[in-house]
């Protein structure tokens, strides 16, 4: 019986098995060692089905008796190069695939293998440089794919981009390399149905493949085409339930997700529209969704991440932000970010000690961050800390000059009675942002302090102004008292055609207040223009029937009206 051409045979159609039983038998009877002992490596090489175990260190033993028969077999060495790969000892792997090169150096597989070592052991110029040897020796699908993932991990995303087309044209059927195009087509050049396409023909090779319809439905996202987007990684979730990264991502679905431009009414009331903030239920959905990543994957840093950001942006909750954020620094303690977030989170909830122990661990990865300074030194200001909230200040000031840090710094000076090094600090801040009306209202403060009411009520109307131009919410009250301590410091010096001129500044610029009117209305008094006067007063109690200052006046008012007449 030809025990070695029944082997040869068996491992054609992939019978390793039988092709090990029928070496056996060549290697008891002494025939053809060399031939049995390279068949019976090879056939264990591939039944092997874990790195360094029983079967692959036999296939390494089975190769090297082959070698020793036969020491200038470019092929005993390339088998044994393949095994040390598989075993992950990738520097004595790259040795055994030169004896095989030197052997026989118009090999183009050869240079592929090697170029494969190169790559594991992260040196991708000499992987490139092999790869490109072995297809000016032969053009070959699975080697254009390869160097094309070689240039997509060196930020080459055109010559990836190339070298997966010319995959997919020598191989249609090579579903990586489709897999491949379909990747670098999407996330670096934008071309979205194109890379569509490219996953479609992945998965009509390889429909087994769950990850591939997490690809493609990730594409269909970026096109607004949600609906389907969902029902792609519902299908990998459904071929992979154990994968929290496949959850994670459909709870980020949820949160992004957009209705059909086909207007279907269900999917409007469903979902929100993009990129504006979501429905509850979506949020139901994917708060849902992360806890199930964490279910399956209790550290699964991504899902604990994505769970801060649910409830930082939709589900206001500082202390479920803190345990989710003590959560991925427990699992990635070396991510400087997450102190600097974790102290802003703290900050909110008013818990400065901790604000600070957290930027502190934050600036000993980043020492010269200036914002991080700057906040510290707001802790430090809020716990009274004075000197090493102006140490923090100065810091981050000396670092970048930023108009807020002066703007907190001379509230610090402020506090410490140094009224002129305030006054400065605001001076500086505006230099800086001319628009920013913290500086304005705090400069207020200090005038009116000062008894310097006319410069006190110009800033305060200017910080009005501003924040009026920016449209933001705000309480006015806090302007009209502003206004209104300094109006009476100036009634009170009888600078009453000053106080009504001031009066209608204010009003002018859009504040209608009781105090405001009813302050004019009393100067108007004073200056004995009691037709005005009455007017400014009514319209106060318009206003407000209830004020009491108003009601006052107009009694004043009505009073010296009837002596005159």
């Amino acid at each position: 019986m030809d025990y070695l051409k029944l082997a040869e045979e068996n491992f054609k159609n992939d019978n390793y098995n039988k092709t090990i039983e029928y070496c056996d038998k060549l290697i008891e009877k002494g025939l053809y060692l060399t031939d049995a002992y390279r068949l019976k490596a090879f056939s264990q090489y591939f039944i092997s089905d874990e790195k360094n175990d029983k079967i692959i260190k036999e296939a390494l033993k089975n190769i090297n008796v082959a070698i020793e028969q036969d020491s200038e077999n470019d092929d005993l060495f390339y088998i044994k190069a393949i095994i040390l790969e598989d075993m992950e000892k990738y520097e004595d792997a790259l040795i055994e695939i030169n004896k095989a090169i030197f052997c026989y150096p118009k090999n183009s597989y050869y240079y592929h293998v090697r170029g494969r070592i190169n790559k594991s052991l992260d040196r991708k110029t000499e992987a490139v440089n092999d790869l490109t040897l072995s297809l000016k020796i032969k053009d070959t699908s699975n080697a254009y794919n390869e160097r094309g993932e070689l240039y997509y991990d060196m930020d080459e995303p055109e010559l990836a981009r190339q070298d997966f087309q010319r995959a997919v044209e020598l191989d249609d059927k090579n579903s990586f390399a489709w897999q491949n195009l379909g990747r670098v087509l999407c996330d670096d050049f934008d071309l979205y149905e194109a890379a569509i396409s490219a996953f479609n023909a992945a998965i009509k090779l390889n429909p087994e493949n769950d990850y591939l319809y997490y690809q493609r439905g990730w594409v269909k996202h970026k096109l607004k085409r949600d609906k389907e987007a969902l029902e792609d990684i519902n299908k990998a979730i459904e071929m992979d339930s154990k994968c929290s990264f496949y959850y994670k991502q459909r709870g980020f679905l949820f949160l992004k997700f957009s209705p059909e431009k086909d207007g279907n009414k269900e999917l409007h009331e469903e979902f929100s529209f993009y990129k504006q903030k979501p429905s509850k239920k979506n949020i139901e959905l994917a708060e849902k969704d992360f806890k199930k990543a964490i279910e399956l994957d209790e550290n699964y840093s991504p899902a604990y991440r994505a769970l801060f950001t649910l409830y930082n942006n939709y589900k206001p909750d500082y202390k479920k932000e803190i345990e989710f954020i003590n959560k991925v620094i427990e699992l990635e303690s070396d991510d400087k970010s997450l102190y600097y977030t974790k102290a802003g989170t703290e900050f909110l909830l008013h818990d400065y000690k901790n604000a600070i122990t957290d930027y502190s661990k934050y600036l000993e990865f980043e020492p010269e961050d200036s914002a991080a300074y700057g906040y510290r030194g707001l802790c430090f200001s809020f716990l009274d800390k004075d000197e090493e909230a102006l140490a923090d200040m100065d810091k981050s000031l000396e670092i970048s000059p930023c108009g807020e840090v002066y703007v907190n710094r001379g509230i610090v000076k402020h506090s410490l009675k140094d009224c002129d090094g305030a006054l400065e600090d605001y001076k500086k801040a505006l230099e800086l942002d001319p628009e920013l009306n913290e500086a304005y209202f705090n400069t207020c403060c200090i005038k009116e302090e000062q008894k310097k009411y006319e410069e006190a009520i110009e800033n305060c109307l200017t910080a009005y102004k501003i924040l009026l131009k920016e449209g933001e919410d705000f309480d006015v009250n806090e302007y009209v008292e502003r206004f209104y301590i300094s109006l009476k410091g100036l009634f009170g010096e009888k600078k009453y055609k000053k106080v009504v001129n001031i009066c209608n500044k204010i009003i002018k610029a859009g504040i209608r207040h009781e105090k405001i009117f009813n302050t004019k209305g009393a100067a108007k008094i004073m200056l004995k223009k009691y037709d005005d006067a009455l007017k400014a007063c009514n319209f106060a109690l318009k206003l407000n029937p209830d004020f009491k200052p108003a009601k006052i006046n107009l009694k004043i008012i009505k009073k010296n009206m009837k002596n005159k007449g």
